[in-house]
């Protein structure tokens, strides 16, 4: 049996005695990855444990625990933590006045910063606690009327889907439910789509990447679909924002909403609604505001006192990402997914939840596992091996998910399937 012990053990041996920067001294765009690996194609860096030991030294998580739920949460790297604590010092120093006025002044050169970033308008973007609380404000600031058609997926978000279902009772709108298994096909989904409009559909949901298995939906033909049916659309970007390219422009939706502490390592209960220009007048702001229909897109961070320094660090989030690269990291989630995809089809007791082909997934995987339910593996993992995944249930669906991040070893991961196997080879 693999000890608790020995699967730490060996999941860190990896990056052991592998950090070859001084992090005290480190700058963002003097050293990782520009003097020994700028040279280095995705596809090269990709399996270079070396460069990916270094990312973990950025990122003072504990050992005492293999983390493989970062779907949920991912911890904010050091340096955001180092700049949450730096203003959070200067705040506290006197907070009406270096946190209600200095620092509130600071909000705008950061929004003018991510916009830039993002590739949008300053205009268009508000920050929120997170994504859950953008796609909230748009869900129940729309002027919505009854009869007025939603169409949602049972897929969707938990907390989405329980806002929309608040609305139908309280609104009288119409909720039109699209029906396909997991993991689909794009075509298929795209027919189940189109079938789902009708003369009184106003508006779709849509979610970028299934927080459920990791599938990414073909939402850019989806929006065009739904525009041309005369709908607008809410596109809910939890799980692409710092794993996948995001490009509002190119997708064209007309809201979203996503968080900086999941794929981007930002600061926790940081996050982004995006409200095209020519909508903001009529949607209602989640809480109250001087002008609940001004055409000013700061009336949706009106929620009373809150601690505005946490948002400025998303700054250092944002440079480090843009150093490690995208594309990059995106290599390194897909090869991830990859060895987990690639040994858990040859485990006859799996039935694997998430596309086999990586192409389709951000890097979360998720899988059944015969004569266990989902909650009790977790559980298992958890409190025998000292792995943390997460359960899944929806639907028929009853597994749990693996979500690694960019500073997850490839020792552990081949740990953990060998610890999957020995499960397996327990209940035999």
């Amino acid at each position: 049996m693999i000890s608790r012990k020995k699967f730490l053990e060996t999941s860190l041996f990896g990056f052991a005695g592998l950090s070859f920067l001084d992090f005290k001294d480190w700058k963002f765009n003097e050293k990782l990855g520009v003097d020994v690996y700028k040279n280095l194609s995705p596809s090269e860096i990709v399996e270079n444990e070396k460069f990916w030991a270094n990312v973990r030294e950025m990122f003072p998580i504990s050992n005492e625990f293999v983390f493989l739920n970062n779907g949920s949460v991912s911890p904010p790297n050091k340096f955001v933590q180092e700049r949450i604590e730096e203003e959070m010092k200067l705040a506290n120093q006197g907070p009406s006045l270096f946190m209600r006025v200095n620092q509130e002044k600071e909000i705008t050169n950061l929004r003018s910063t991510v916009a830039r970033w993002m590739n949008v308008s300053p205009s268009e973007i508000a920050f929120t606690r997170n994504a859950t609380e953008g796609l909230s404000t748009i869900i129940f600031g729309l002027p919505l009327q009854k009869g007025d058609e939603v169409i949602v997926s049972q897929y969707d978000y938990p907390y989405v889907l329980n806002a929309w279902k608040q609305r139908e009772k309280r609104d009288g709108i119409v909720l039109k439910w699209v029906d396909f298994k997991l993991p689909f096909k794009a075509n298929q989904l795209i027919d189940s789509y189109k079938l789902a409009f009708t003369e009184k559909t106003r508006f779709v949901q849509l979610t970028h990447v299934l927080n459920w298995n990791g599938q990414i939906l073909p939402v850019k033909d989806l929006i065009e679909i739904a525009h041309n049916q005369g709908c607008e659309v809410l596109l809910d970007a939890a799980h692409s924002l710092g794993c996948m390219e995001l490009n509002i422009n190119d997708l064209k939706c007309d809201y979203l909403a996503t968080s900086f502490h999941k794929w981007m390592n930002g600061p926790i209960g940081t996050g982004l609604l995006y409200c095209a220009k020519s909508k903001i007048s009529k949607v209602w702001p989640l809480l109250s505001s001087y002008d609940s229909f001004r055409e000013d897109i700061r009336k949706f961070e009106t929620i009373g006192t809150f601690p505005i320094y946490t948002y400025l660090a998303i700054n250092s989030s944002i440079t480090c990402h843009d150093v490690i690269k995208l594309e990059n990291k995106r290599a390194r989630f897909v090869y991830l997914a990859s060895l987990l995809i690639n040994k858990l089809t040859n485990y006859m007791e799996v039935k694997l939840l998430s596309p086999k082909n990586p192409e389709f997934v951000n890097g979360m995987v998720s899988f059944e596992l015969s004569n266990f339910n989902g909650f009790d593996l977790s559980e298992l993992l958890l409190k025998e091996y000292k792995i943390q995944t997460t359960f899944v249930k929806v639907g028929d669906i009853d597994g749990i998910r693996v979500s690694p991040n960019m500073f997850t070893s490839k020792q552990e991961i081949l740990n953990f399937l060998a610890v999957i196997r020995e499960i397996i080879n327990r209940k035999n």
